[in-house]
């Protein structure tokens, strides 16, 4: 099934391998920073400065409110289970790398709404 562990996804010509984002320190994020994490939602990037597109299409978080981000950052660090797992690279064909970043530089983040998003309301 495409998406789950060691499985890719085949779309096109592009093989890609969803990345392991367990705080594993040697195979996952376990080893980056929470500022990295947001990043990765905030601008595409990786730990390193490197596009993360088209791998994550991180430009559907890009306009979450900062809060939001740092939950997911806060869920992704502190509340999953390490799971060593190395990914194998992705193939993406040479020409279809743009700097997909270019395309969501403007965009605004939206704002949270408070009240509506407490984990409170999602209780019983």
């Amino acid at each position: 099934m495409p998406g789950t562990p060691g499985q890719p996804f085949l779309i096109g010509e592009f093989q890609i391998y969803p990345s392991n984002i367990t705080p594993d320190r040697e195979t996952g994020i376990g080893s980056w920073t929470p500022e990295q994490v947001f990043n990765v939602f905030r601008q595409g990037r990786d730990k390193h400065g490197k596009t993360i597109c088209p791998q994550m299409f991180w430009s559907v978080y890009r306009n979450l409110s900062d809060r939001d981000i740092w939950s997911i950052v806060a869920y992704l660090k502190a509340s999953i289970k390490p799971v060593k797992n190395q990914v194998p690279e992705n193939t993406t064909p040479q020409r279809t790398r743009p700097d997909c970043t270019a395309l969501f530089q403007n965009l605004q983040p939206l704002p949270a709404y408070p009240g509506q998003n407490e984990i409170g309301v999602w209780r019983n």
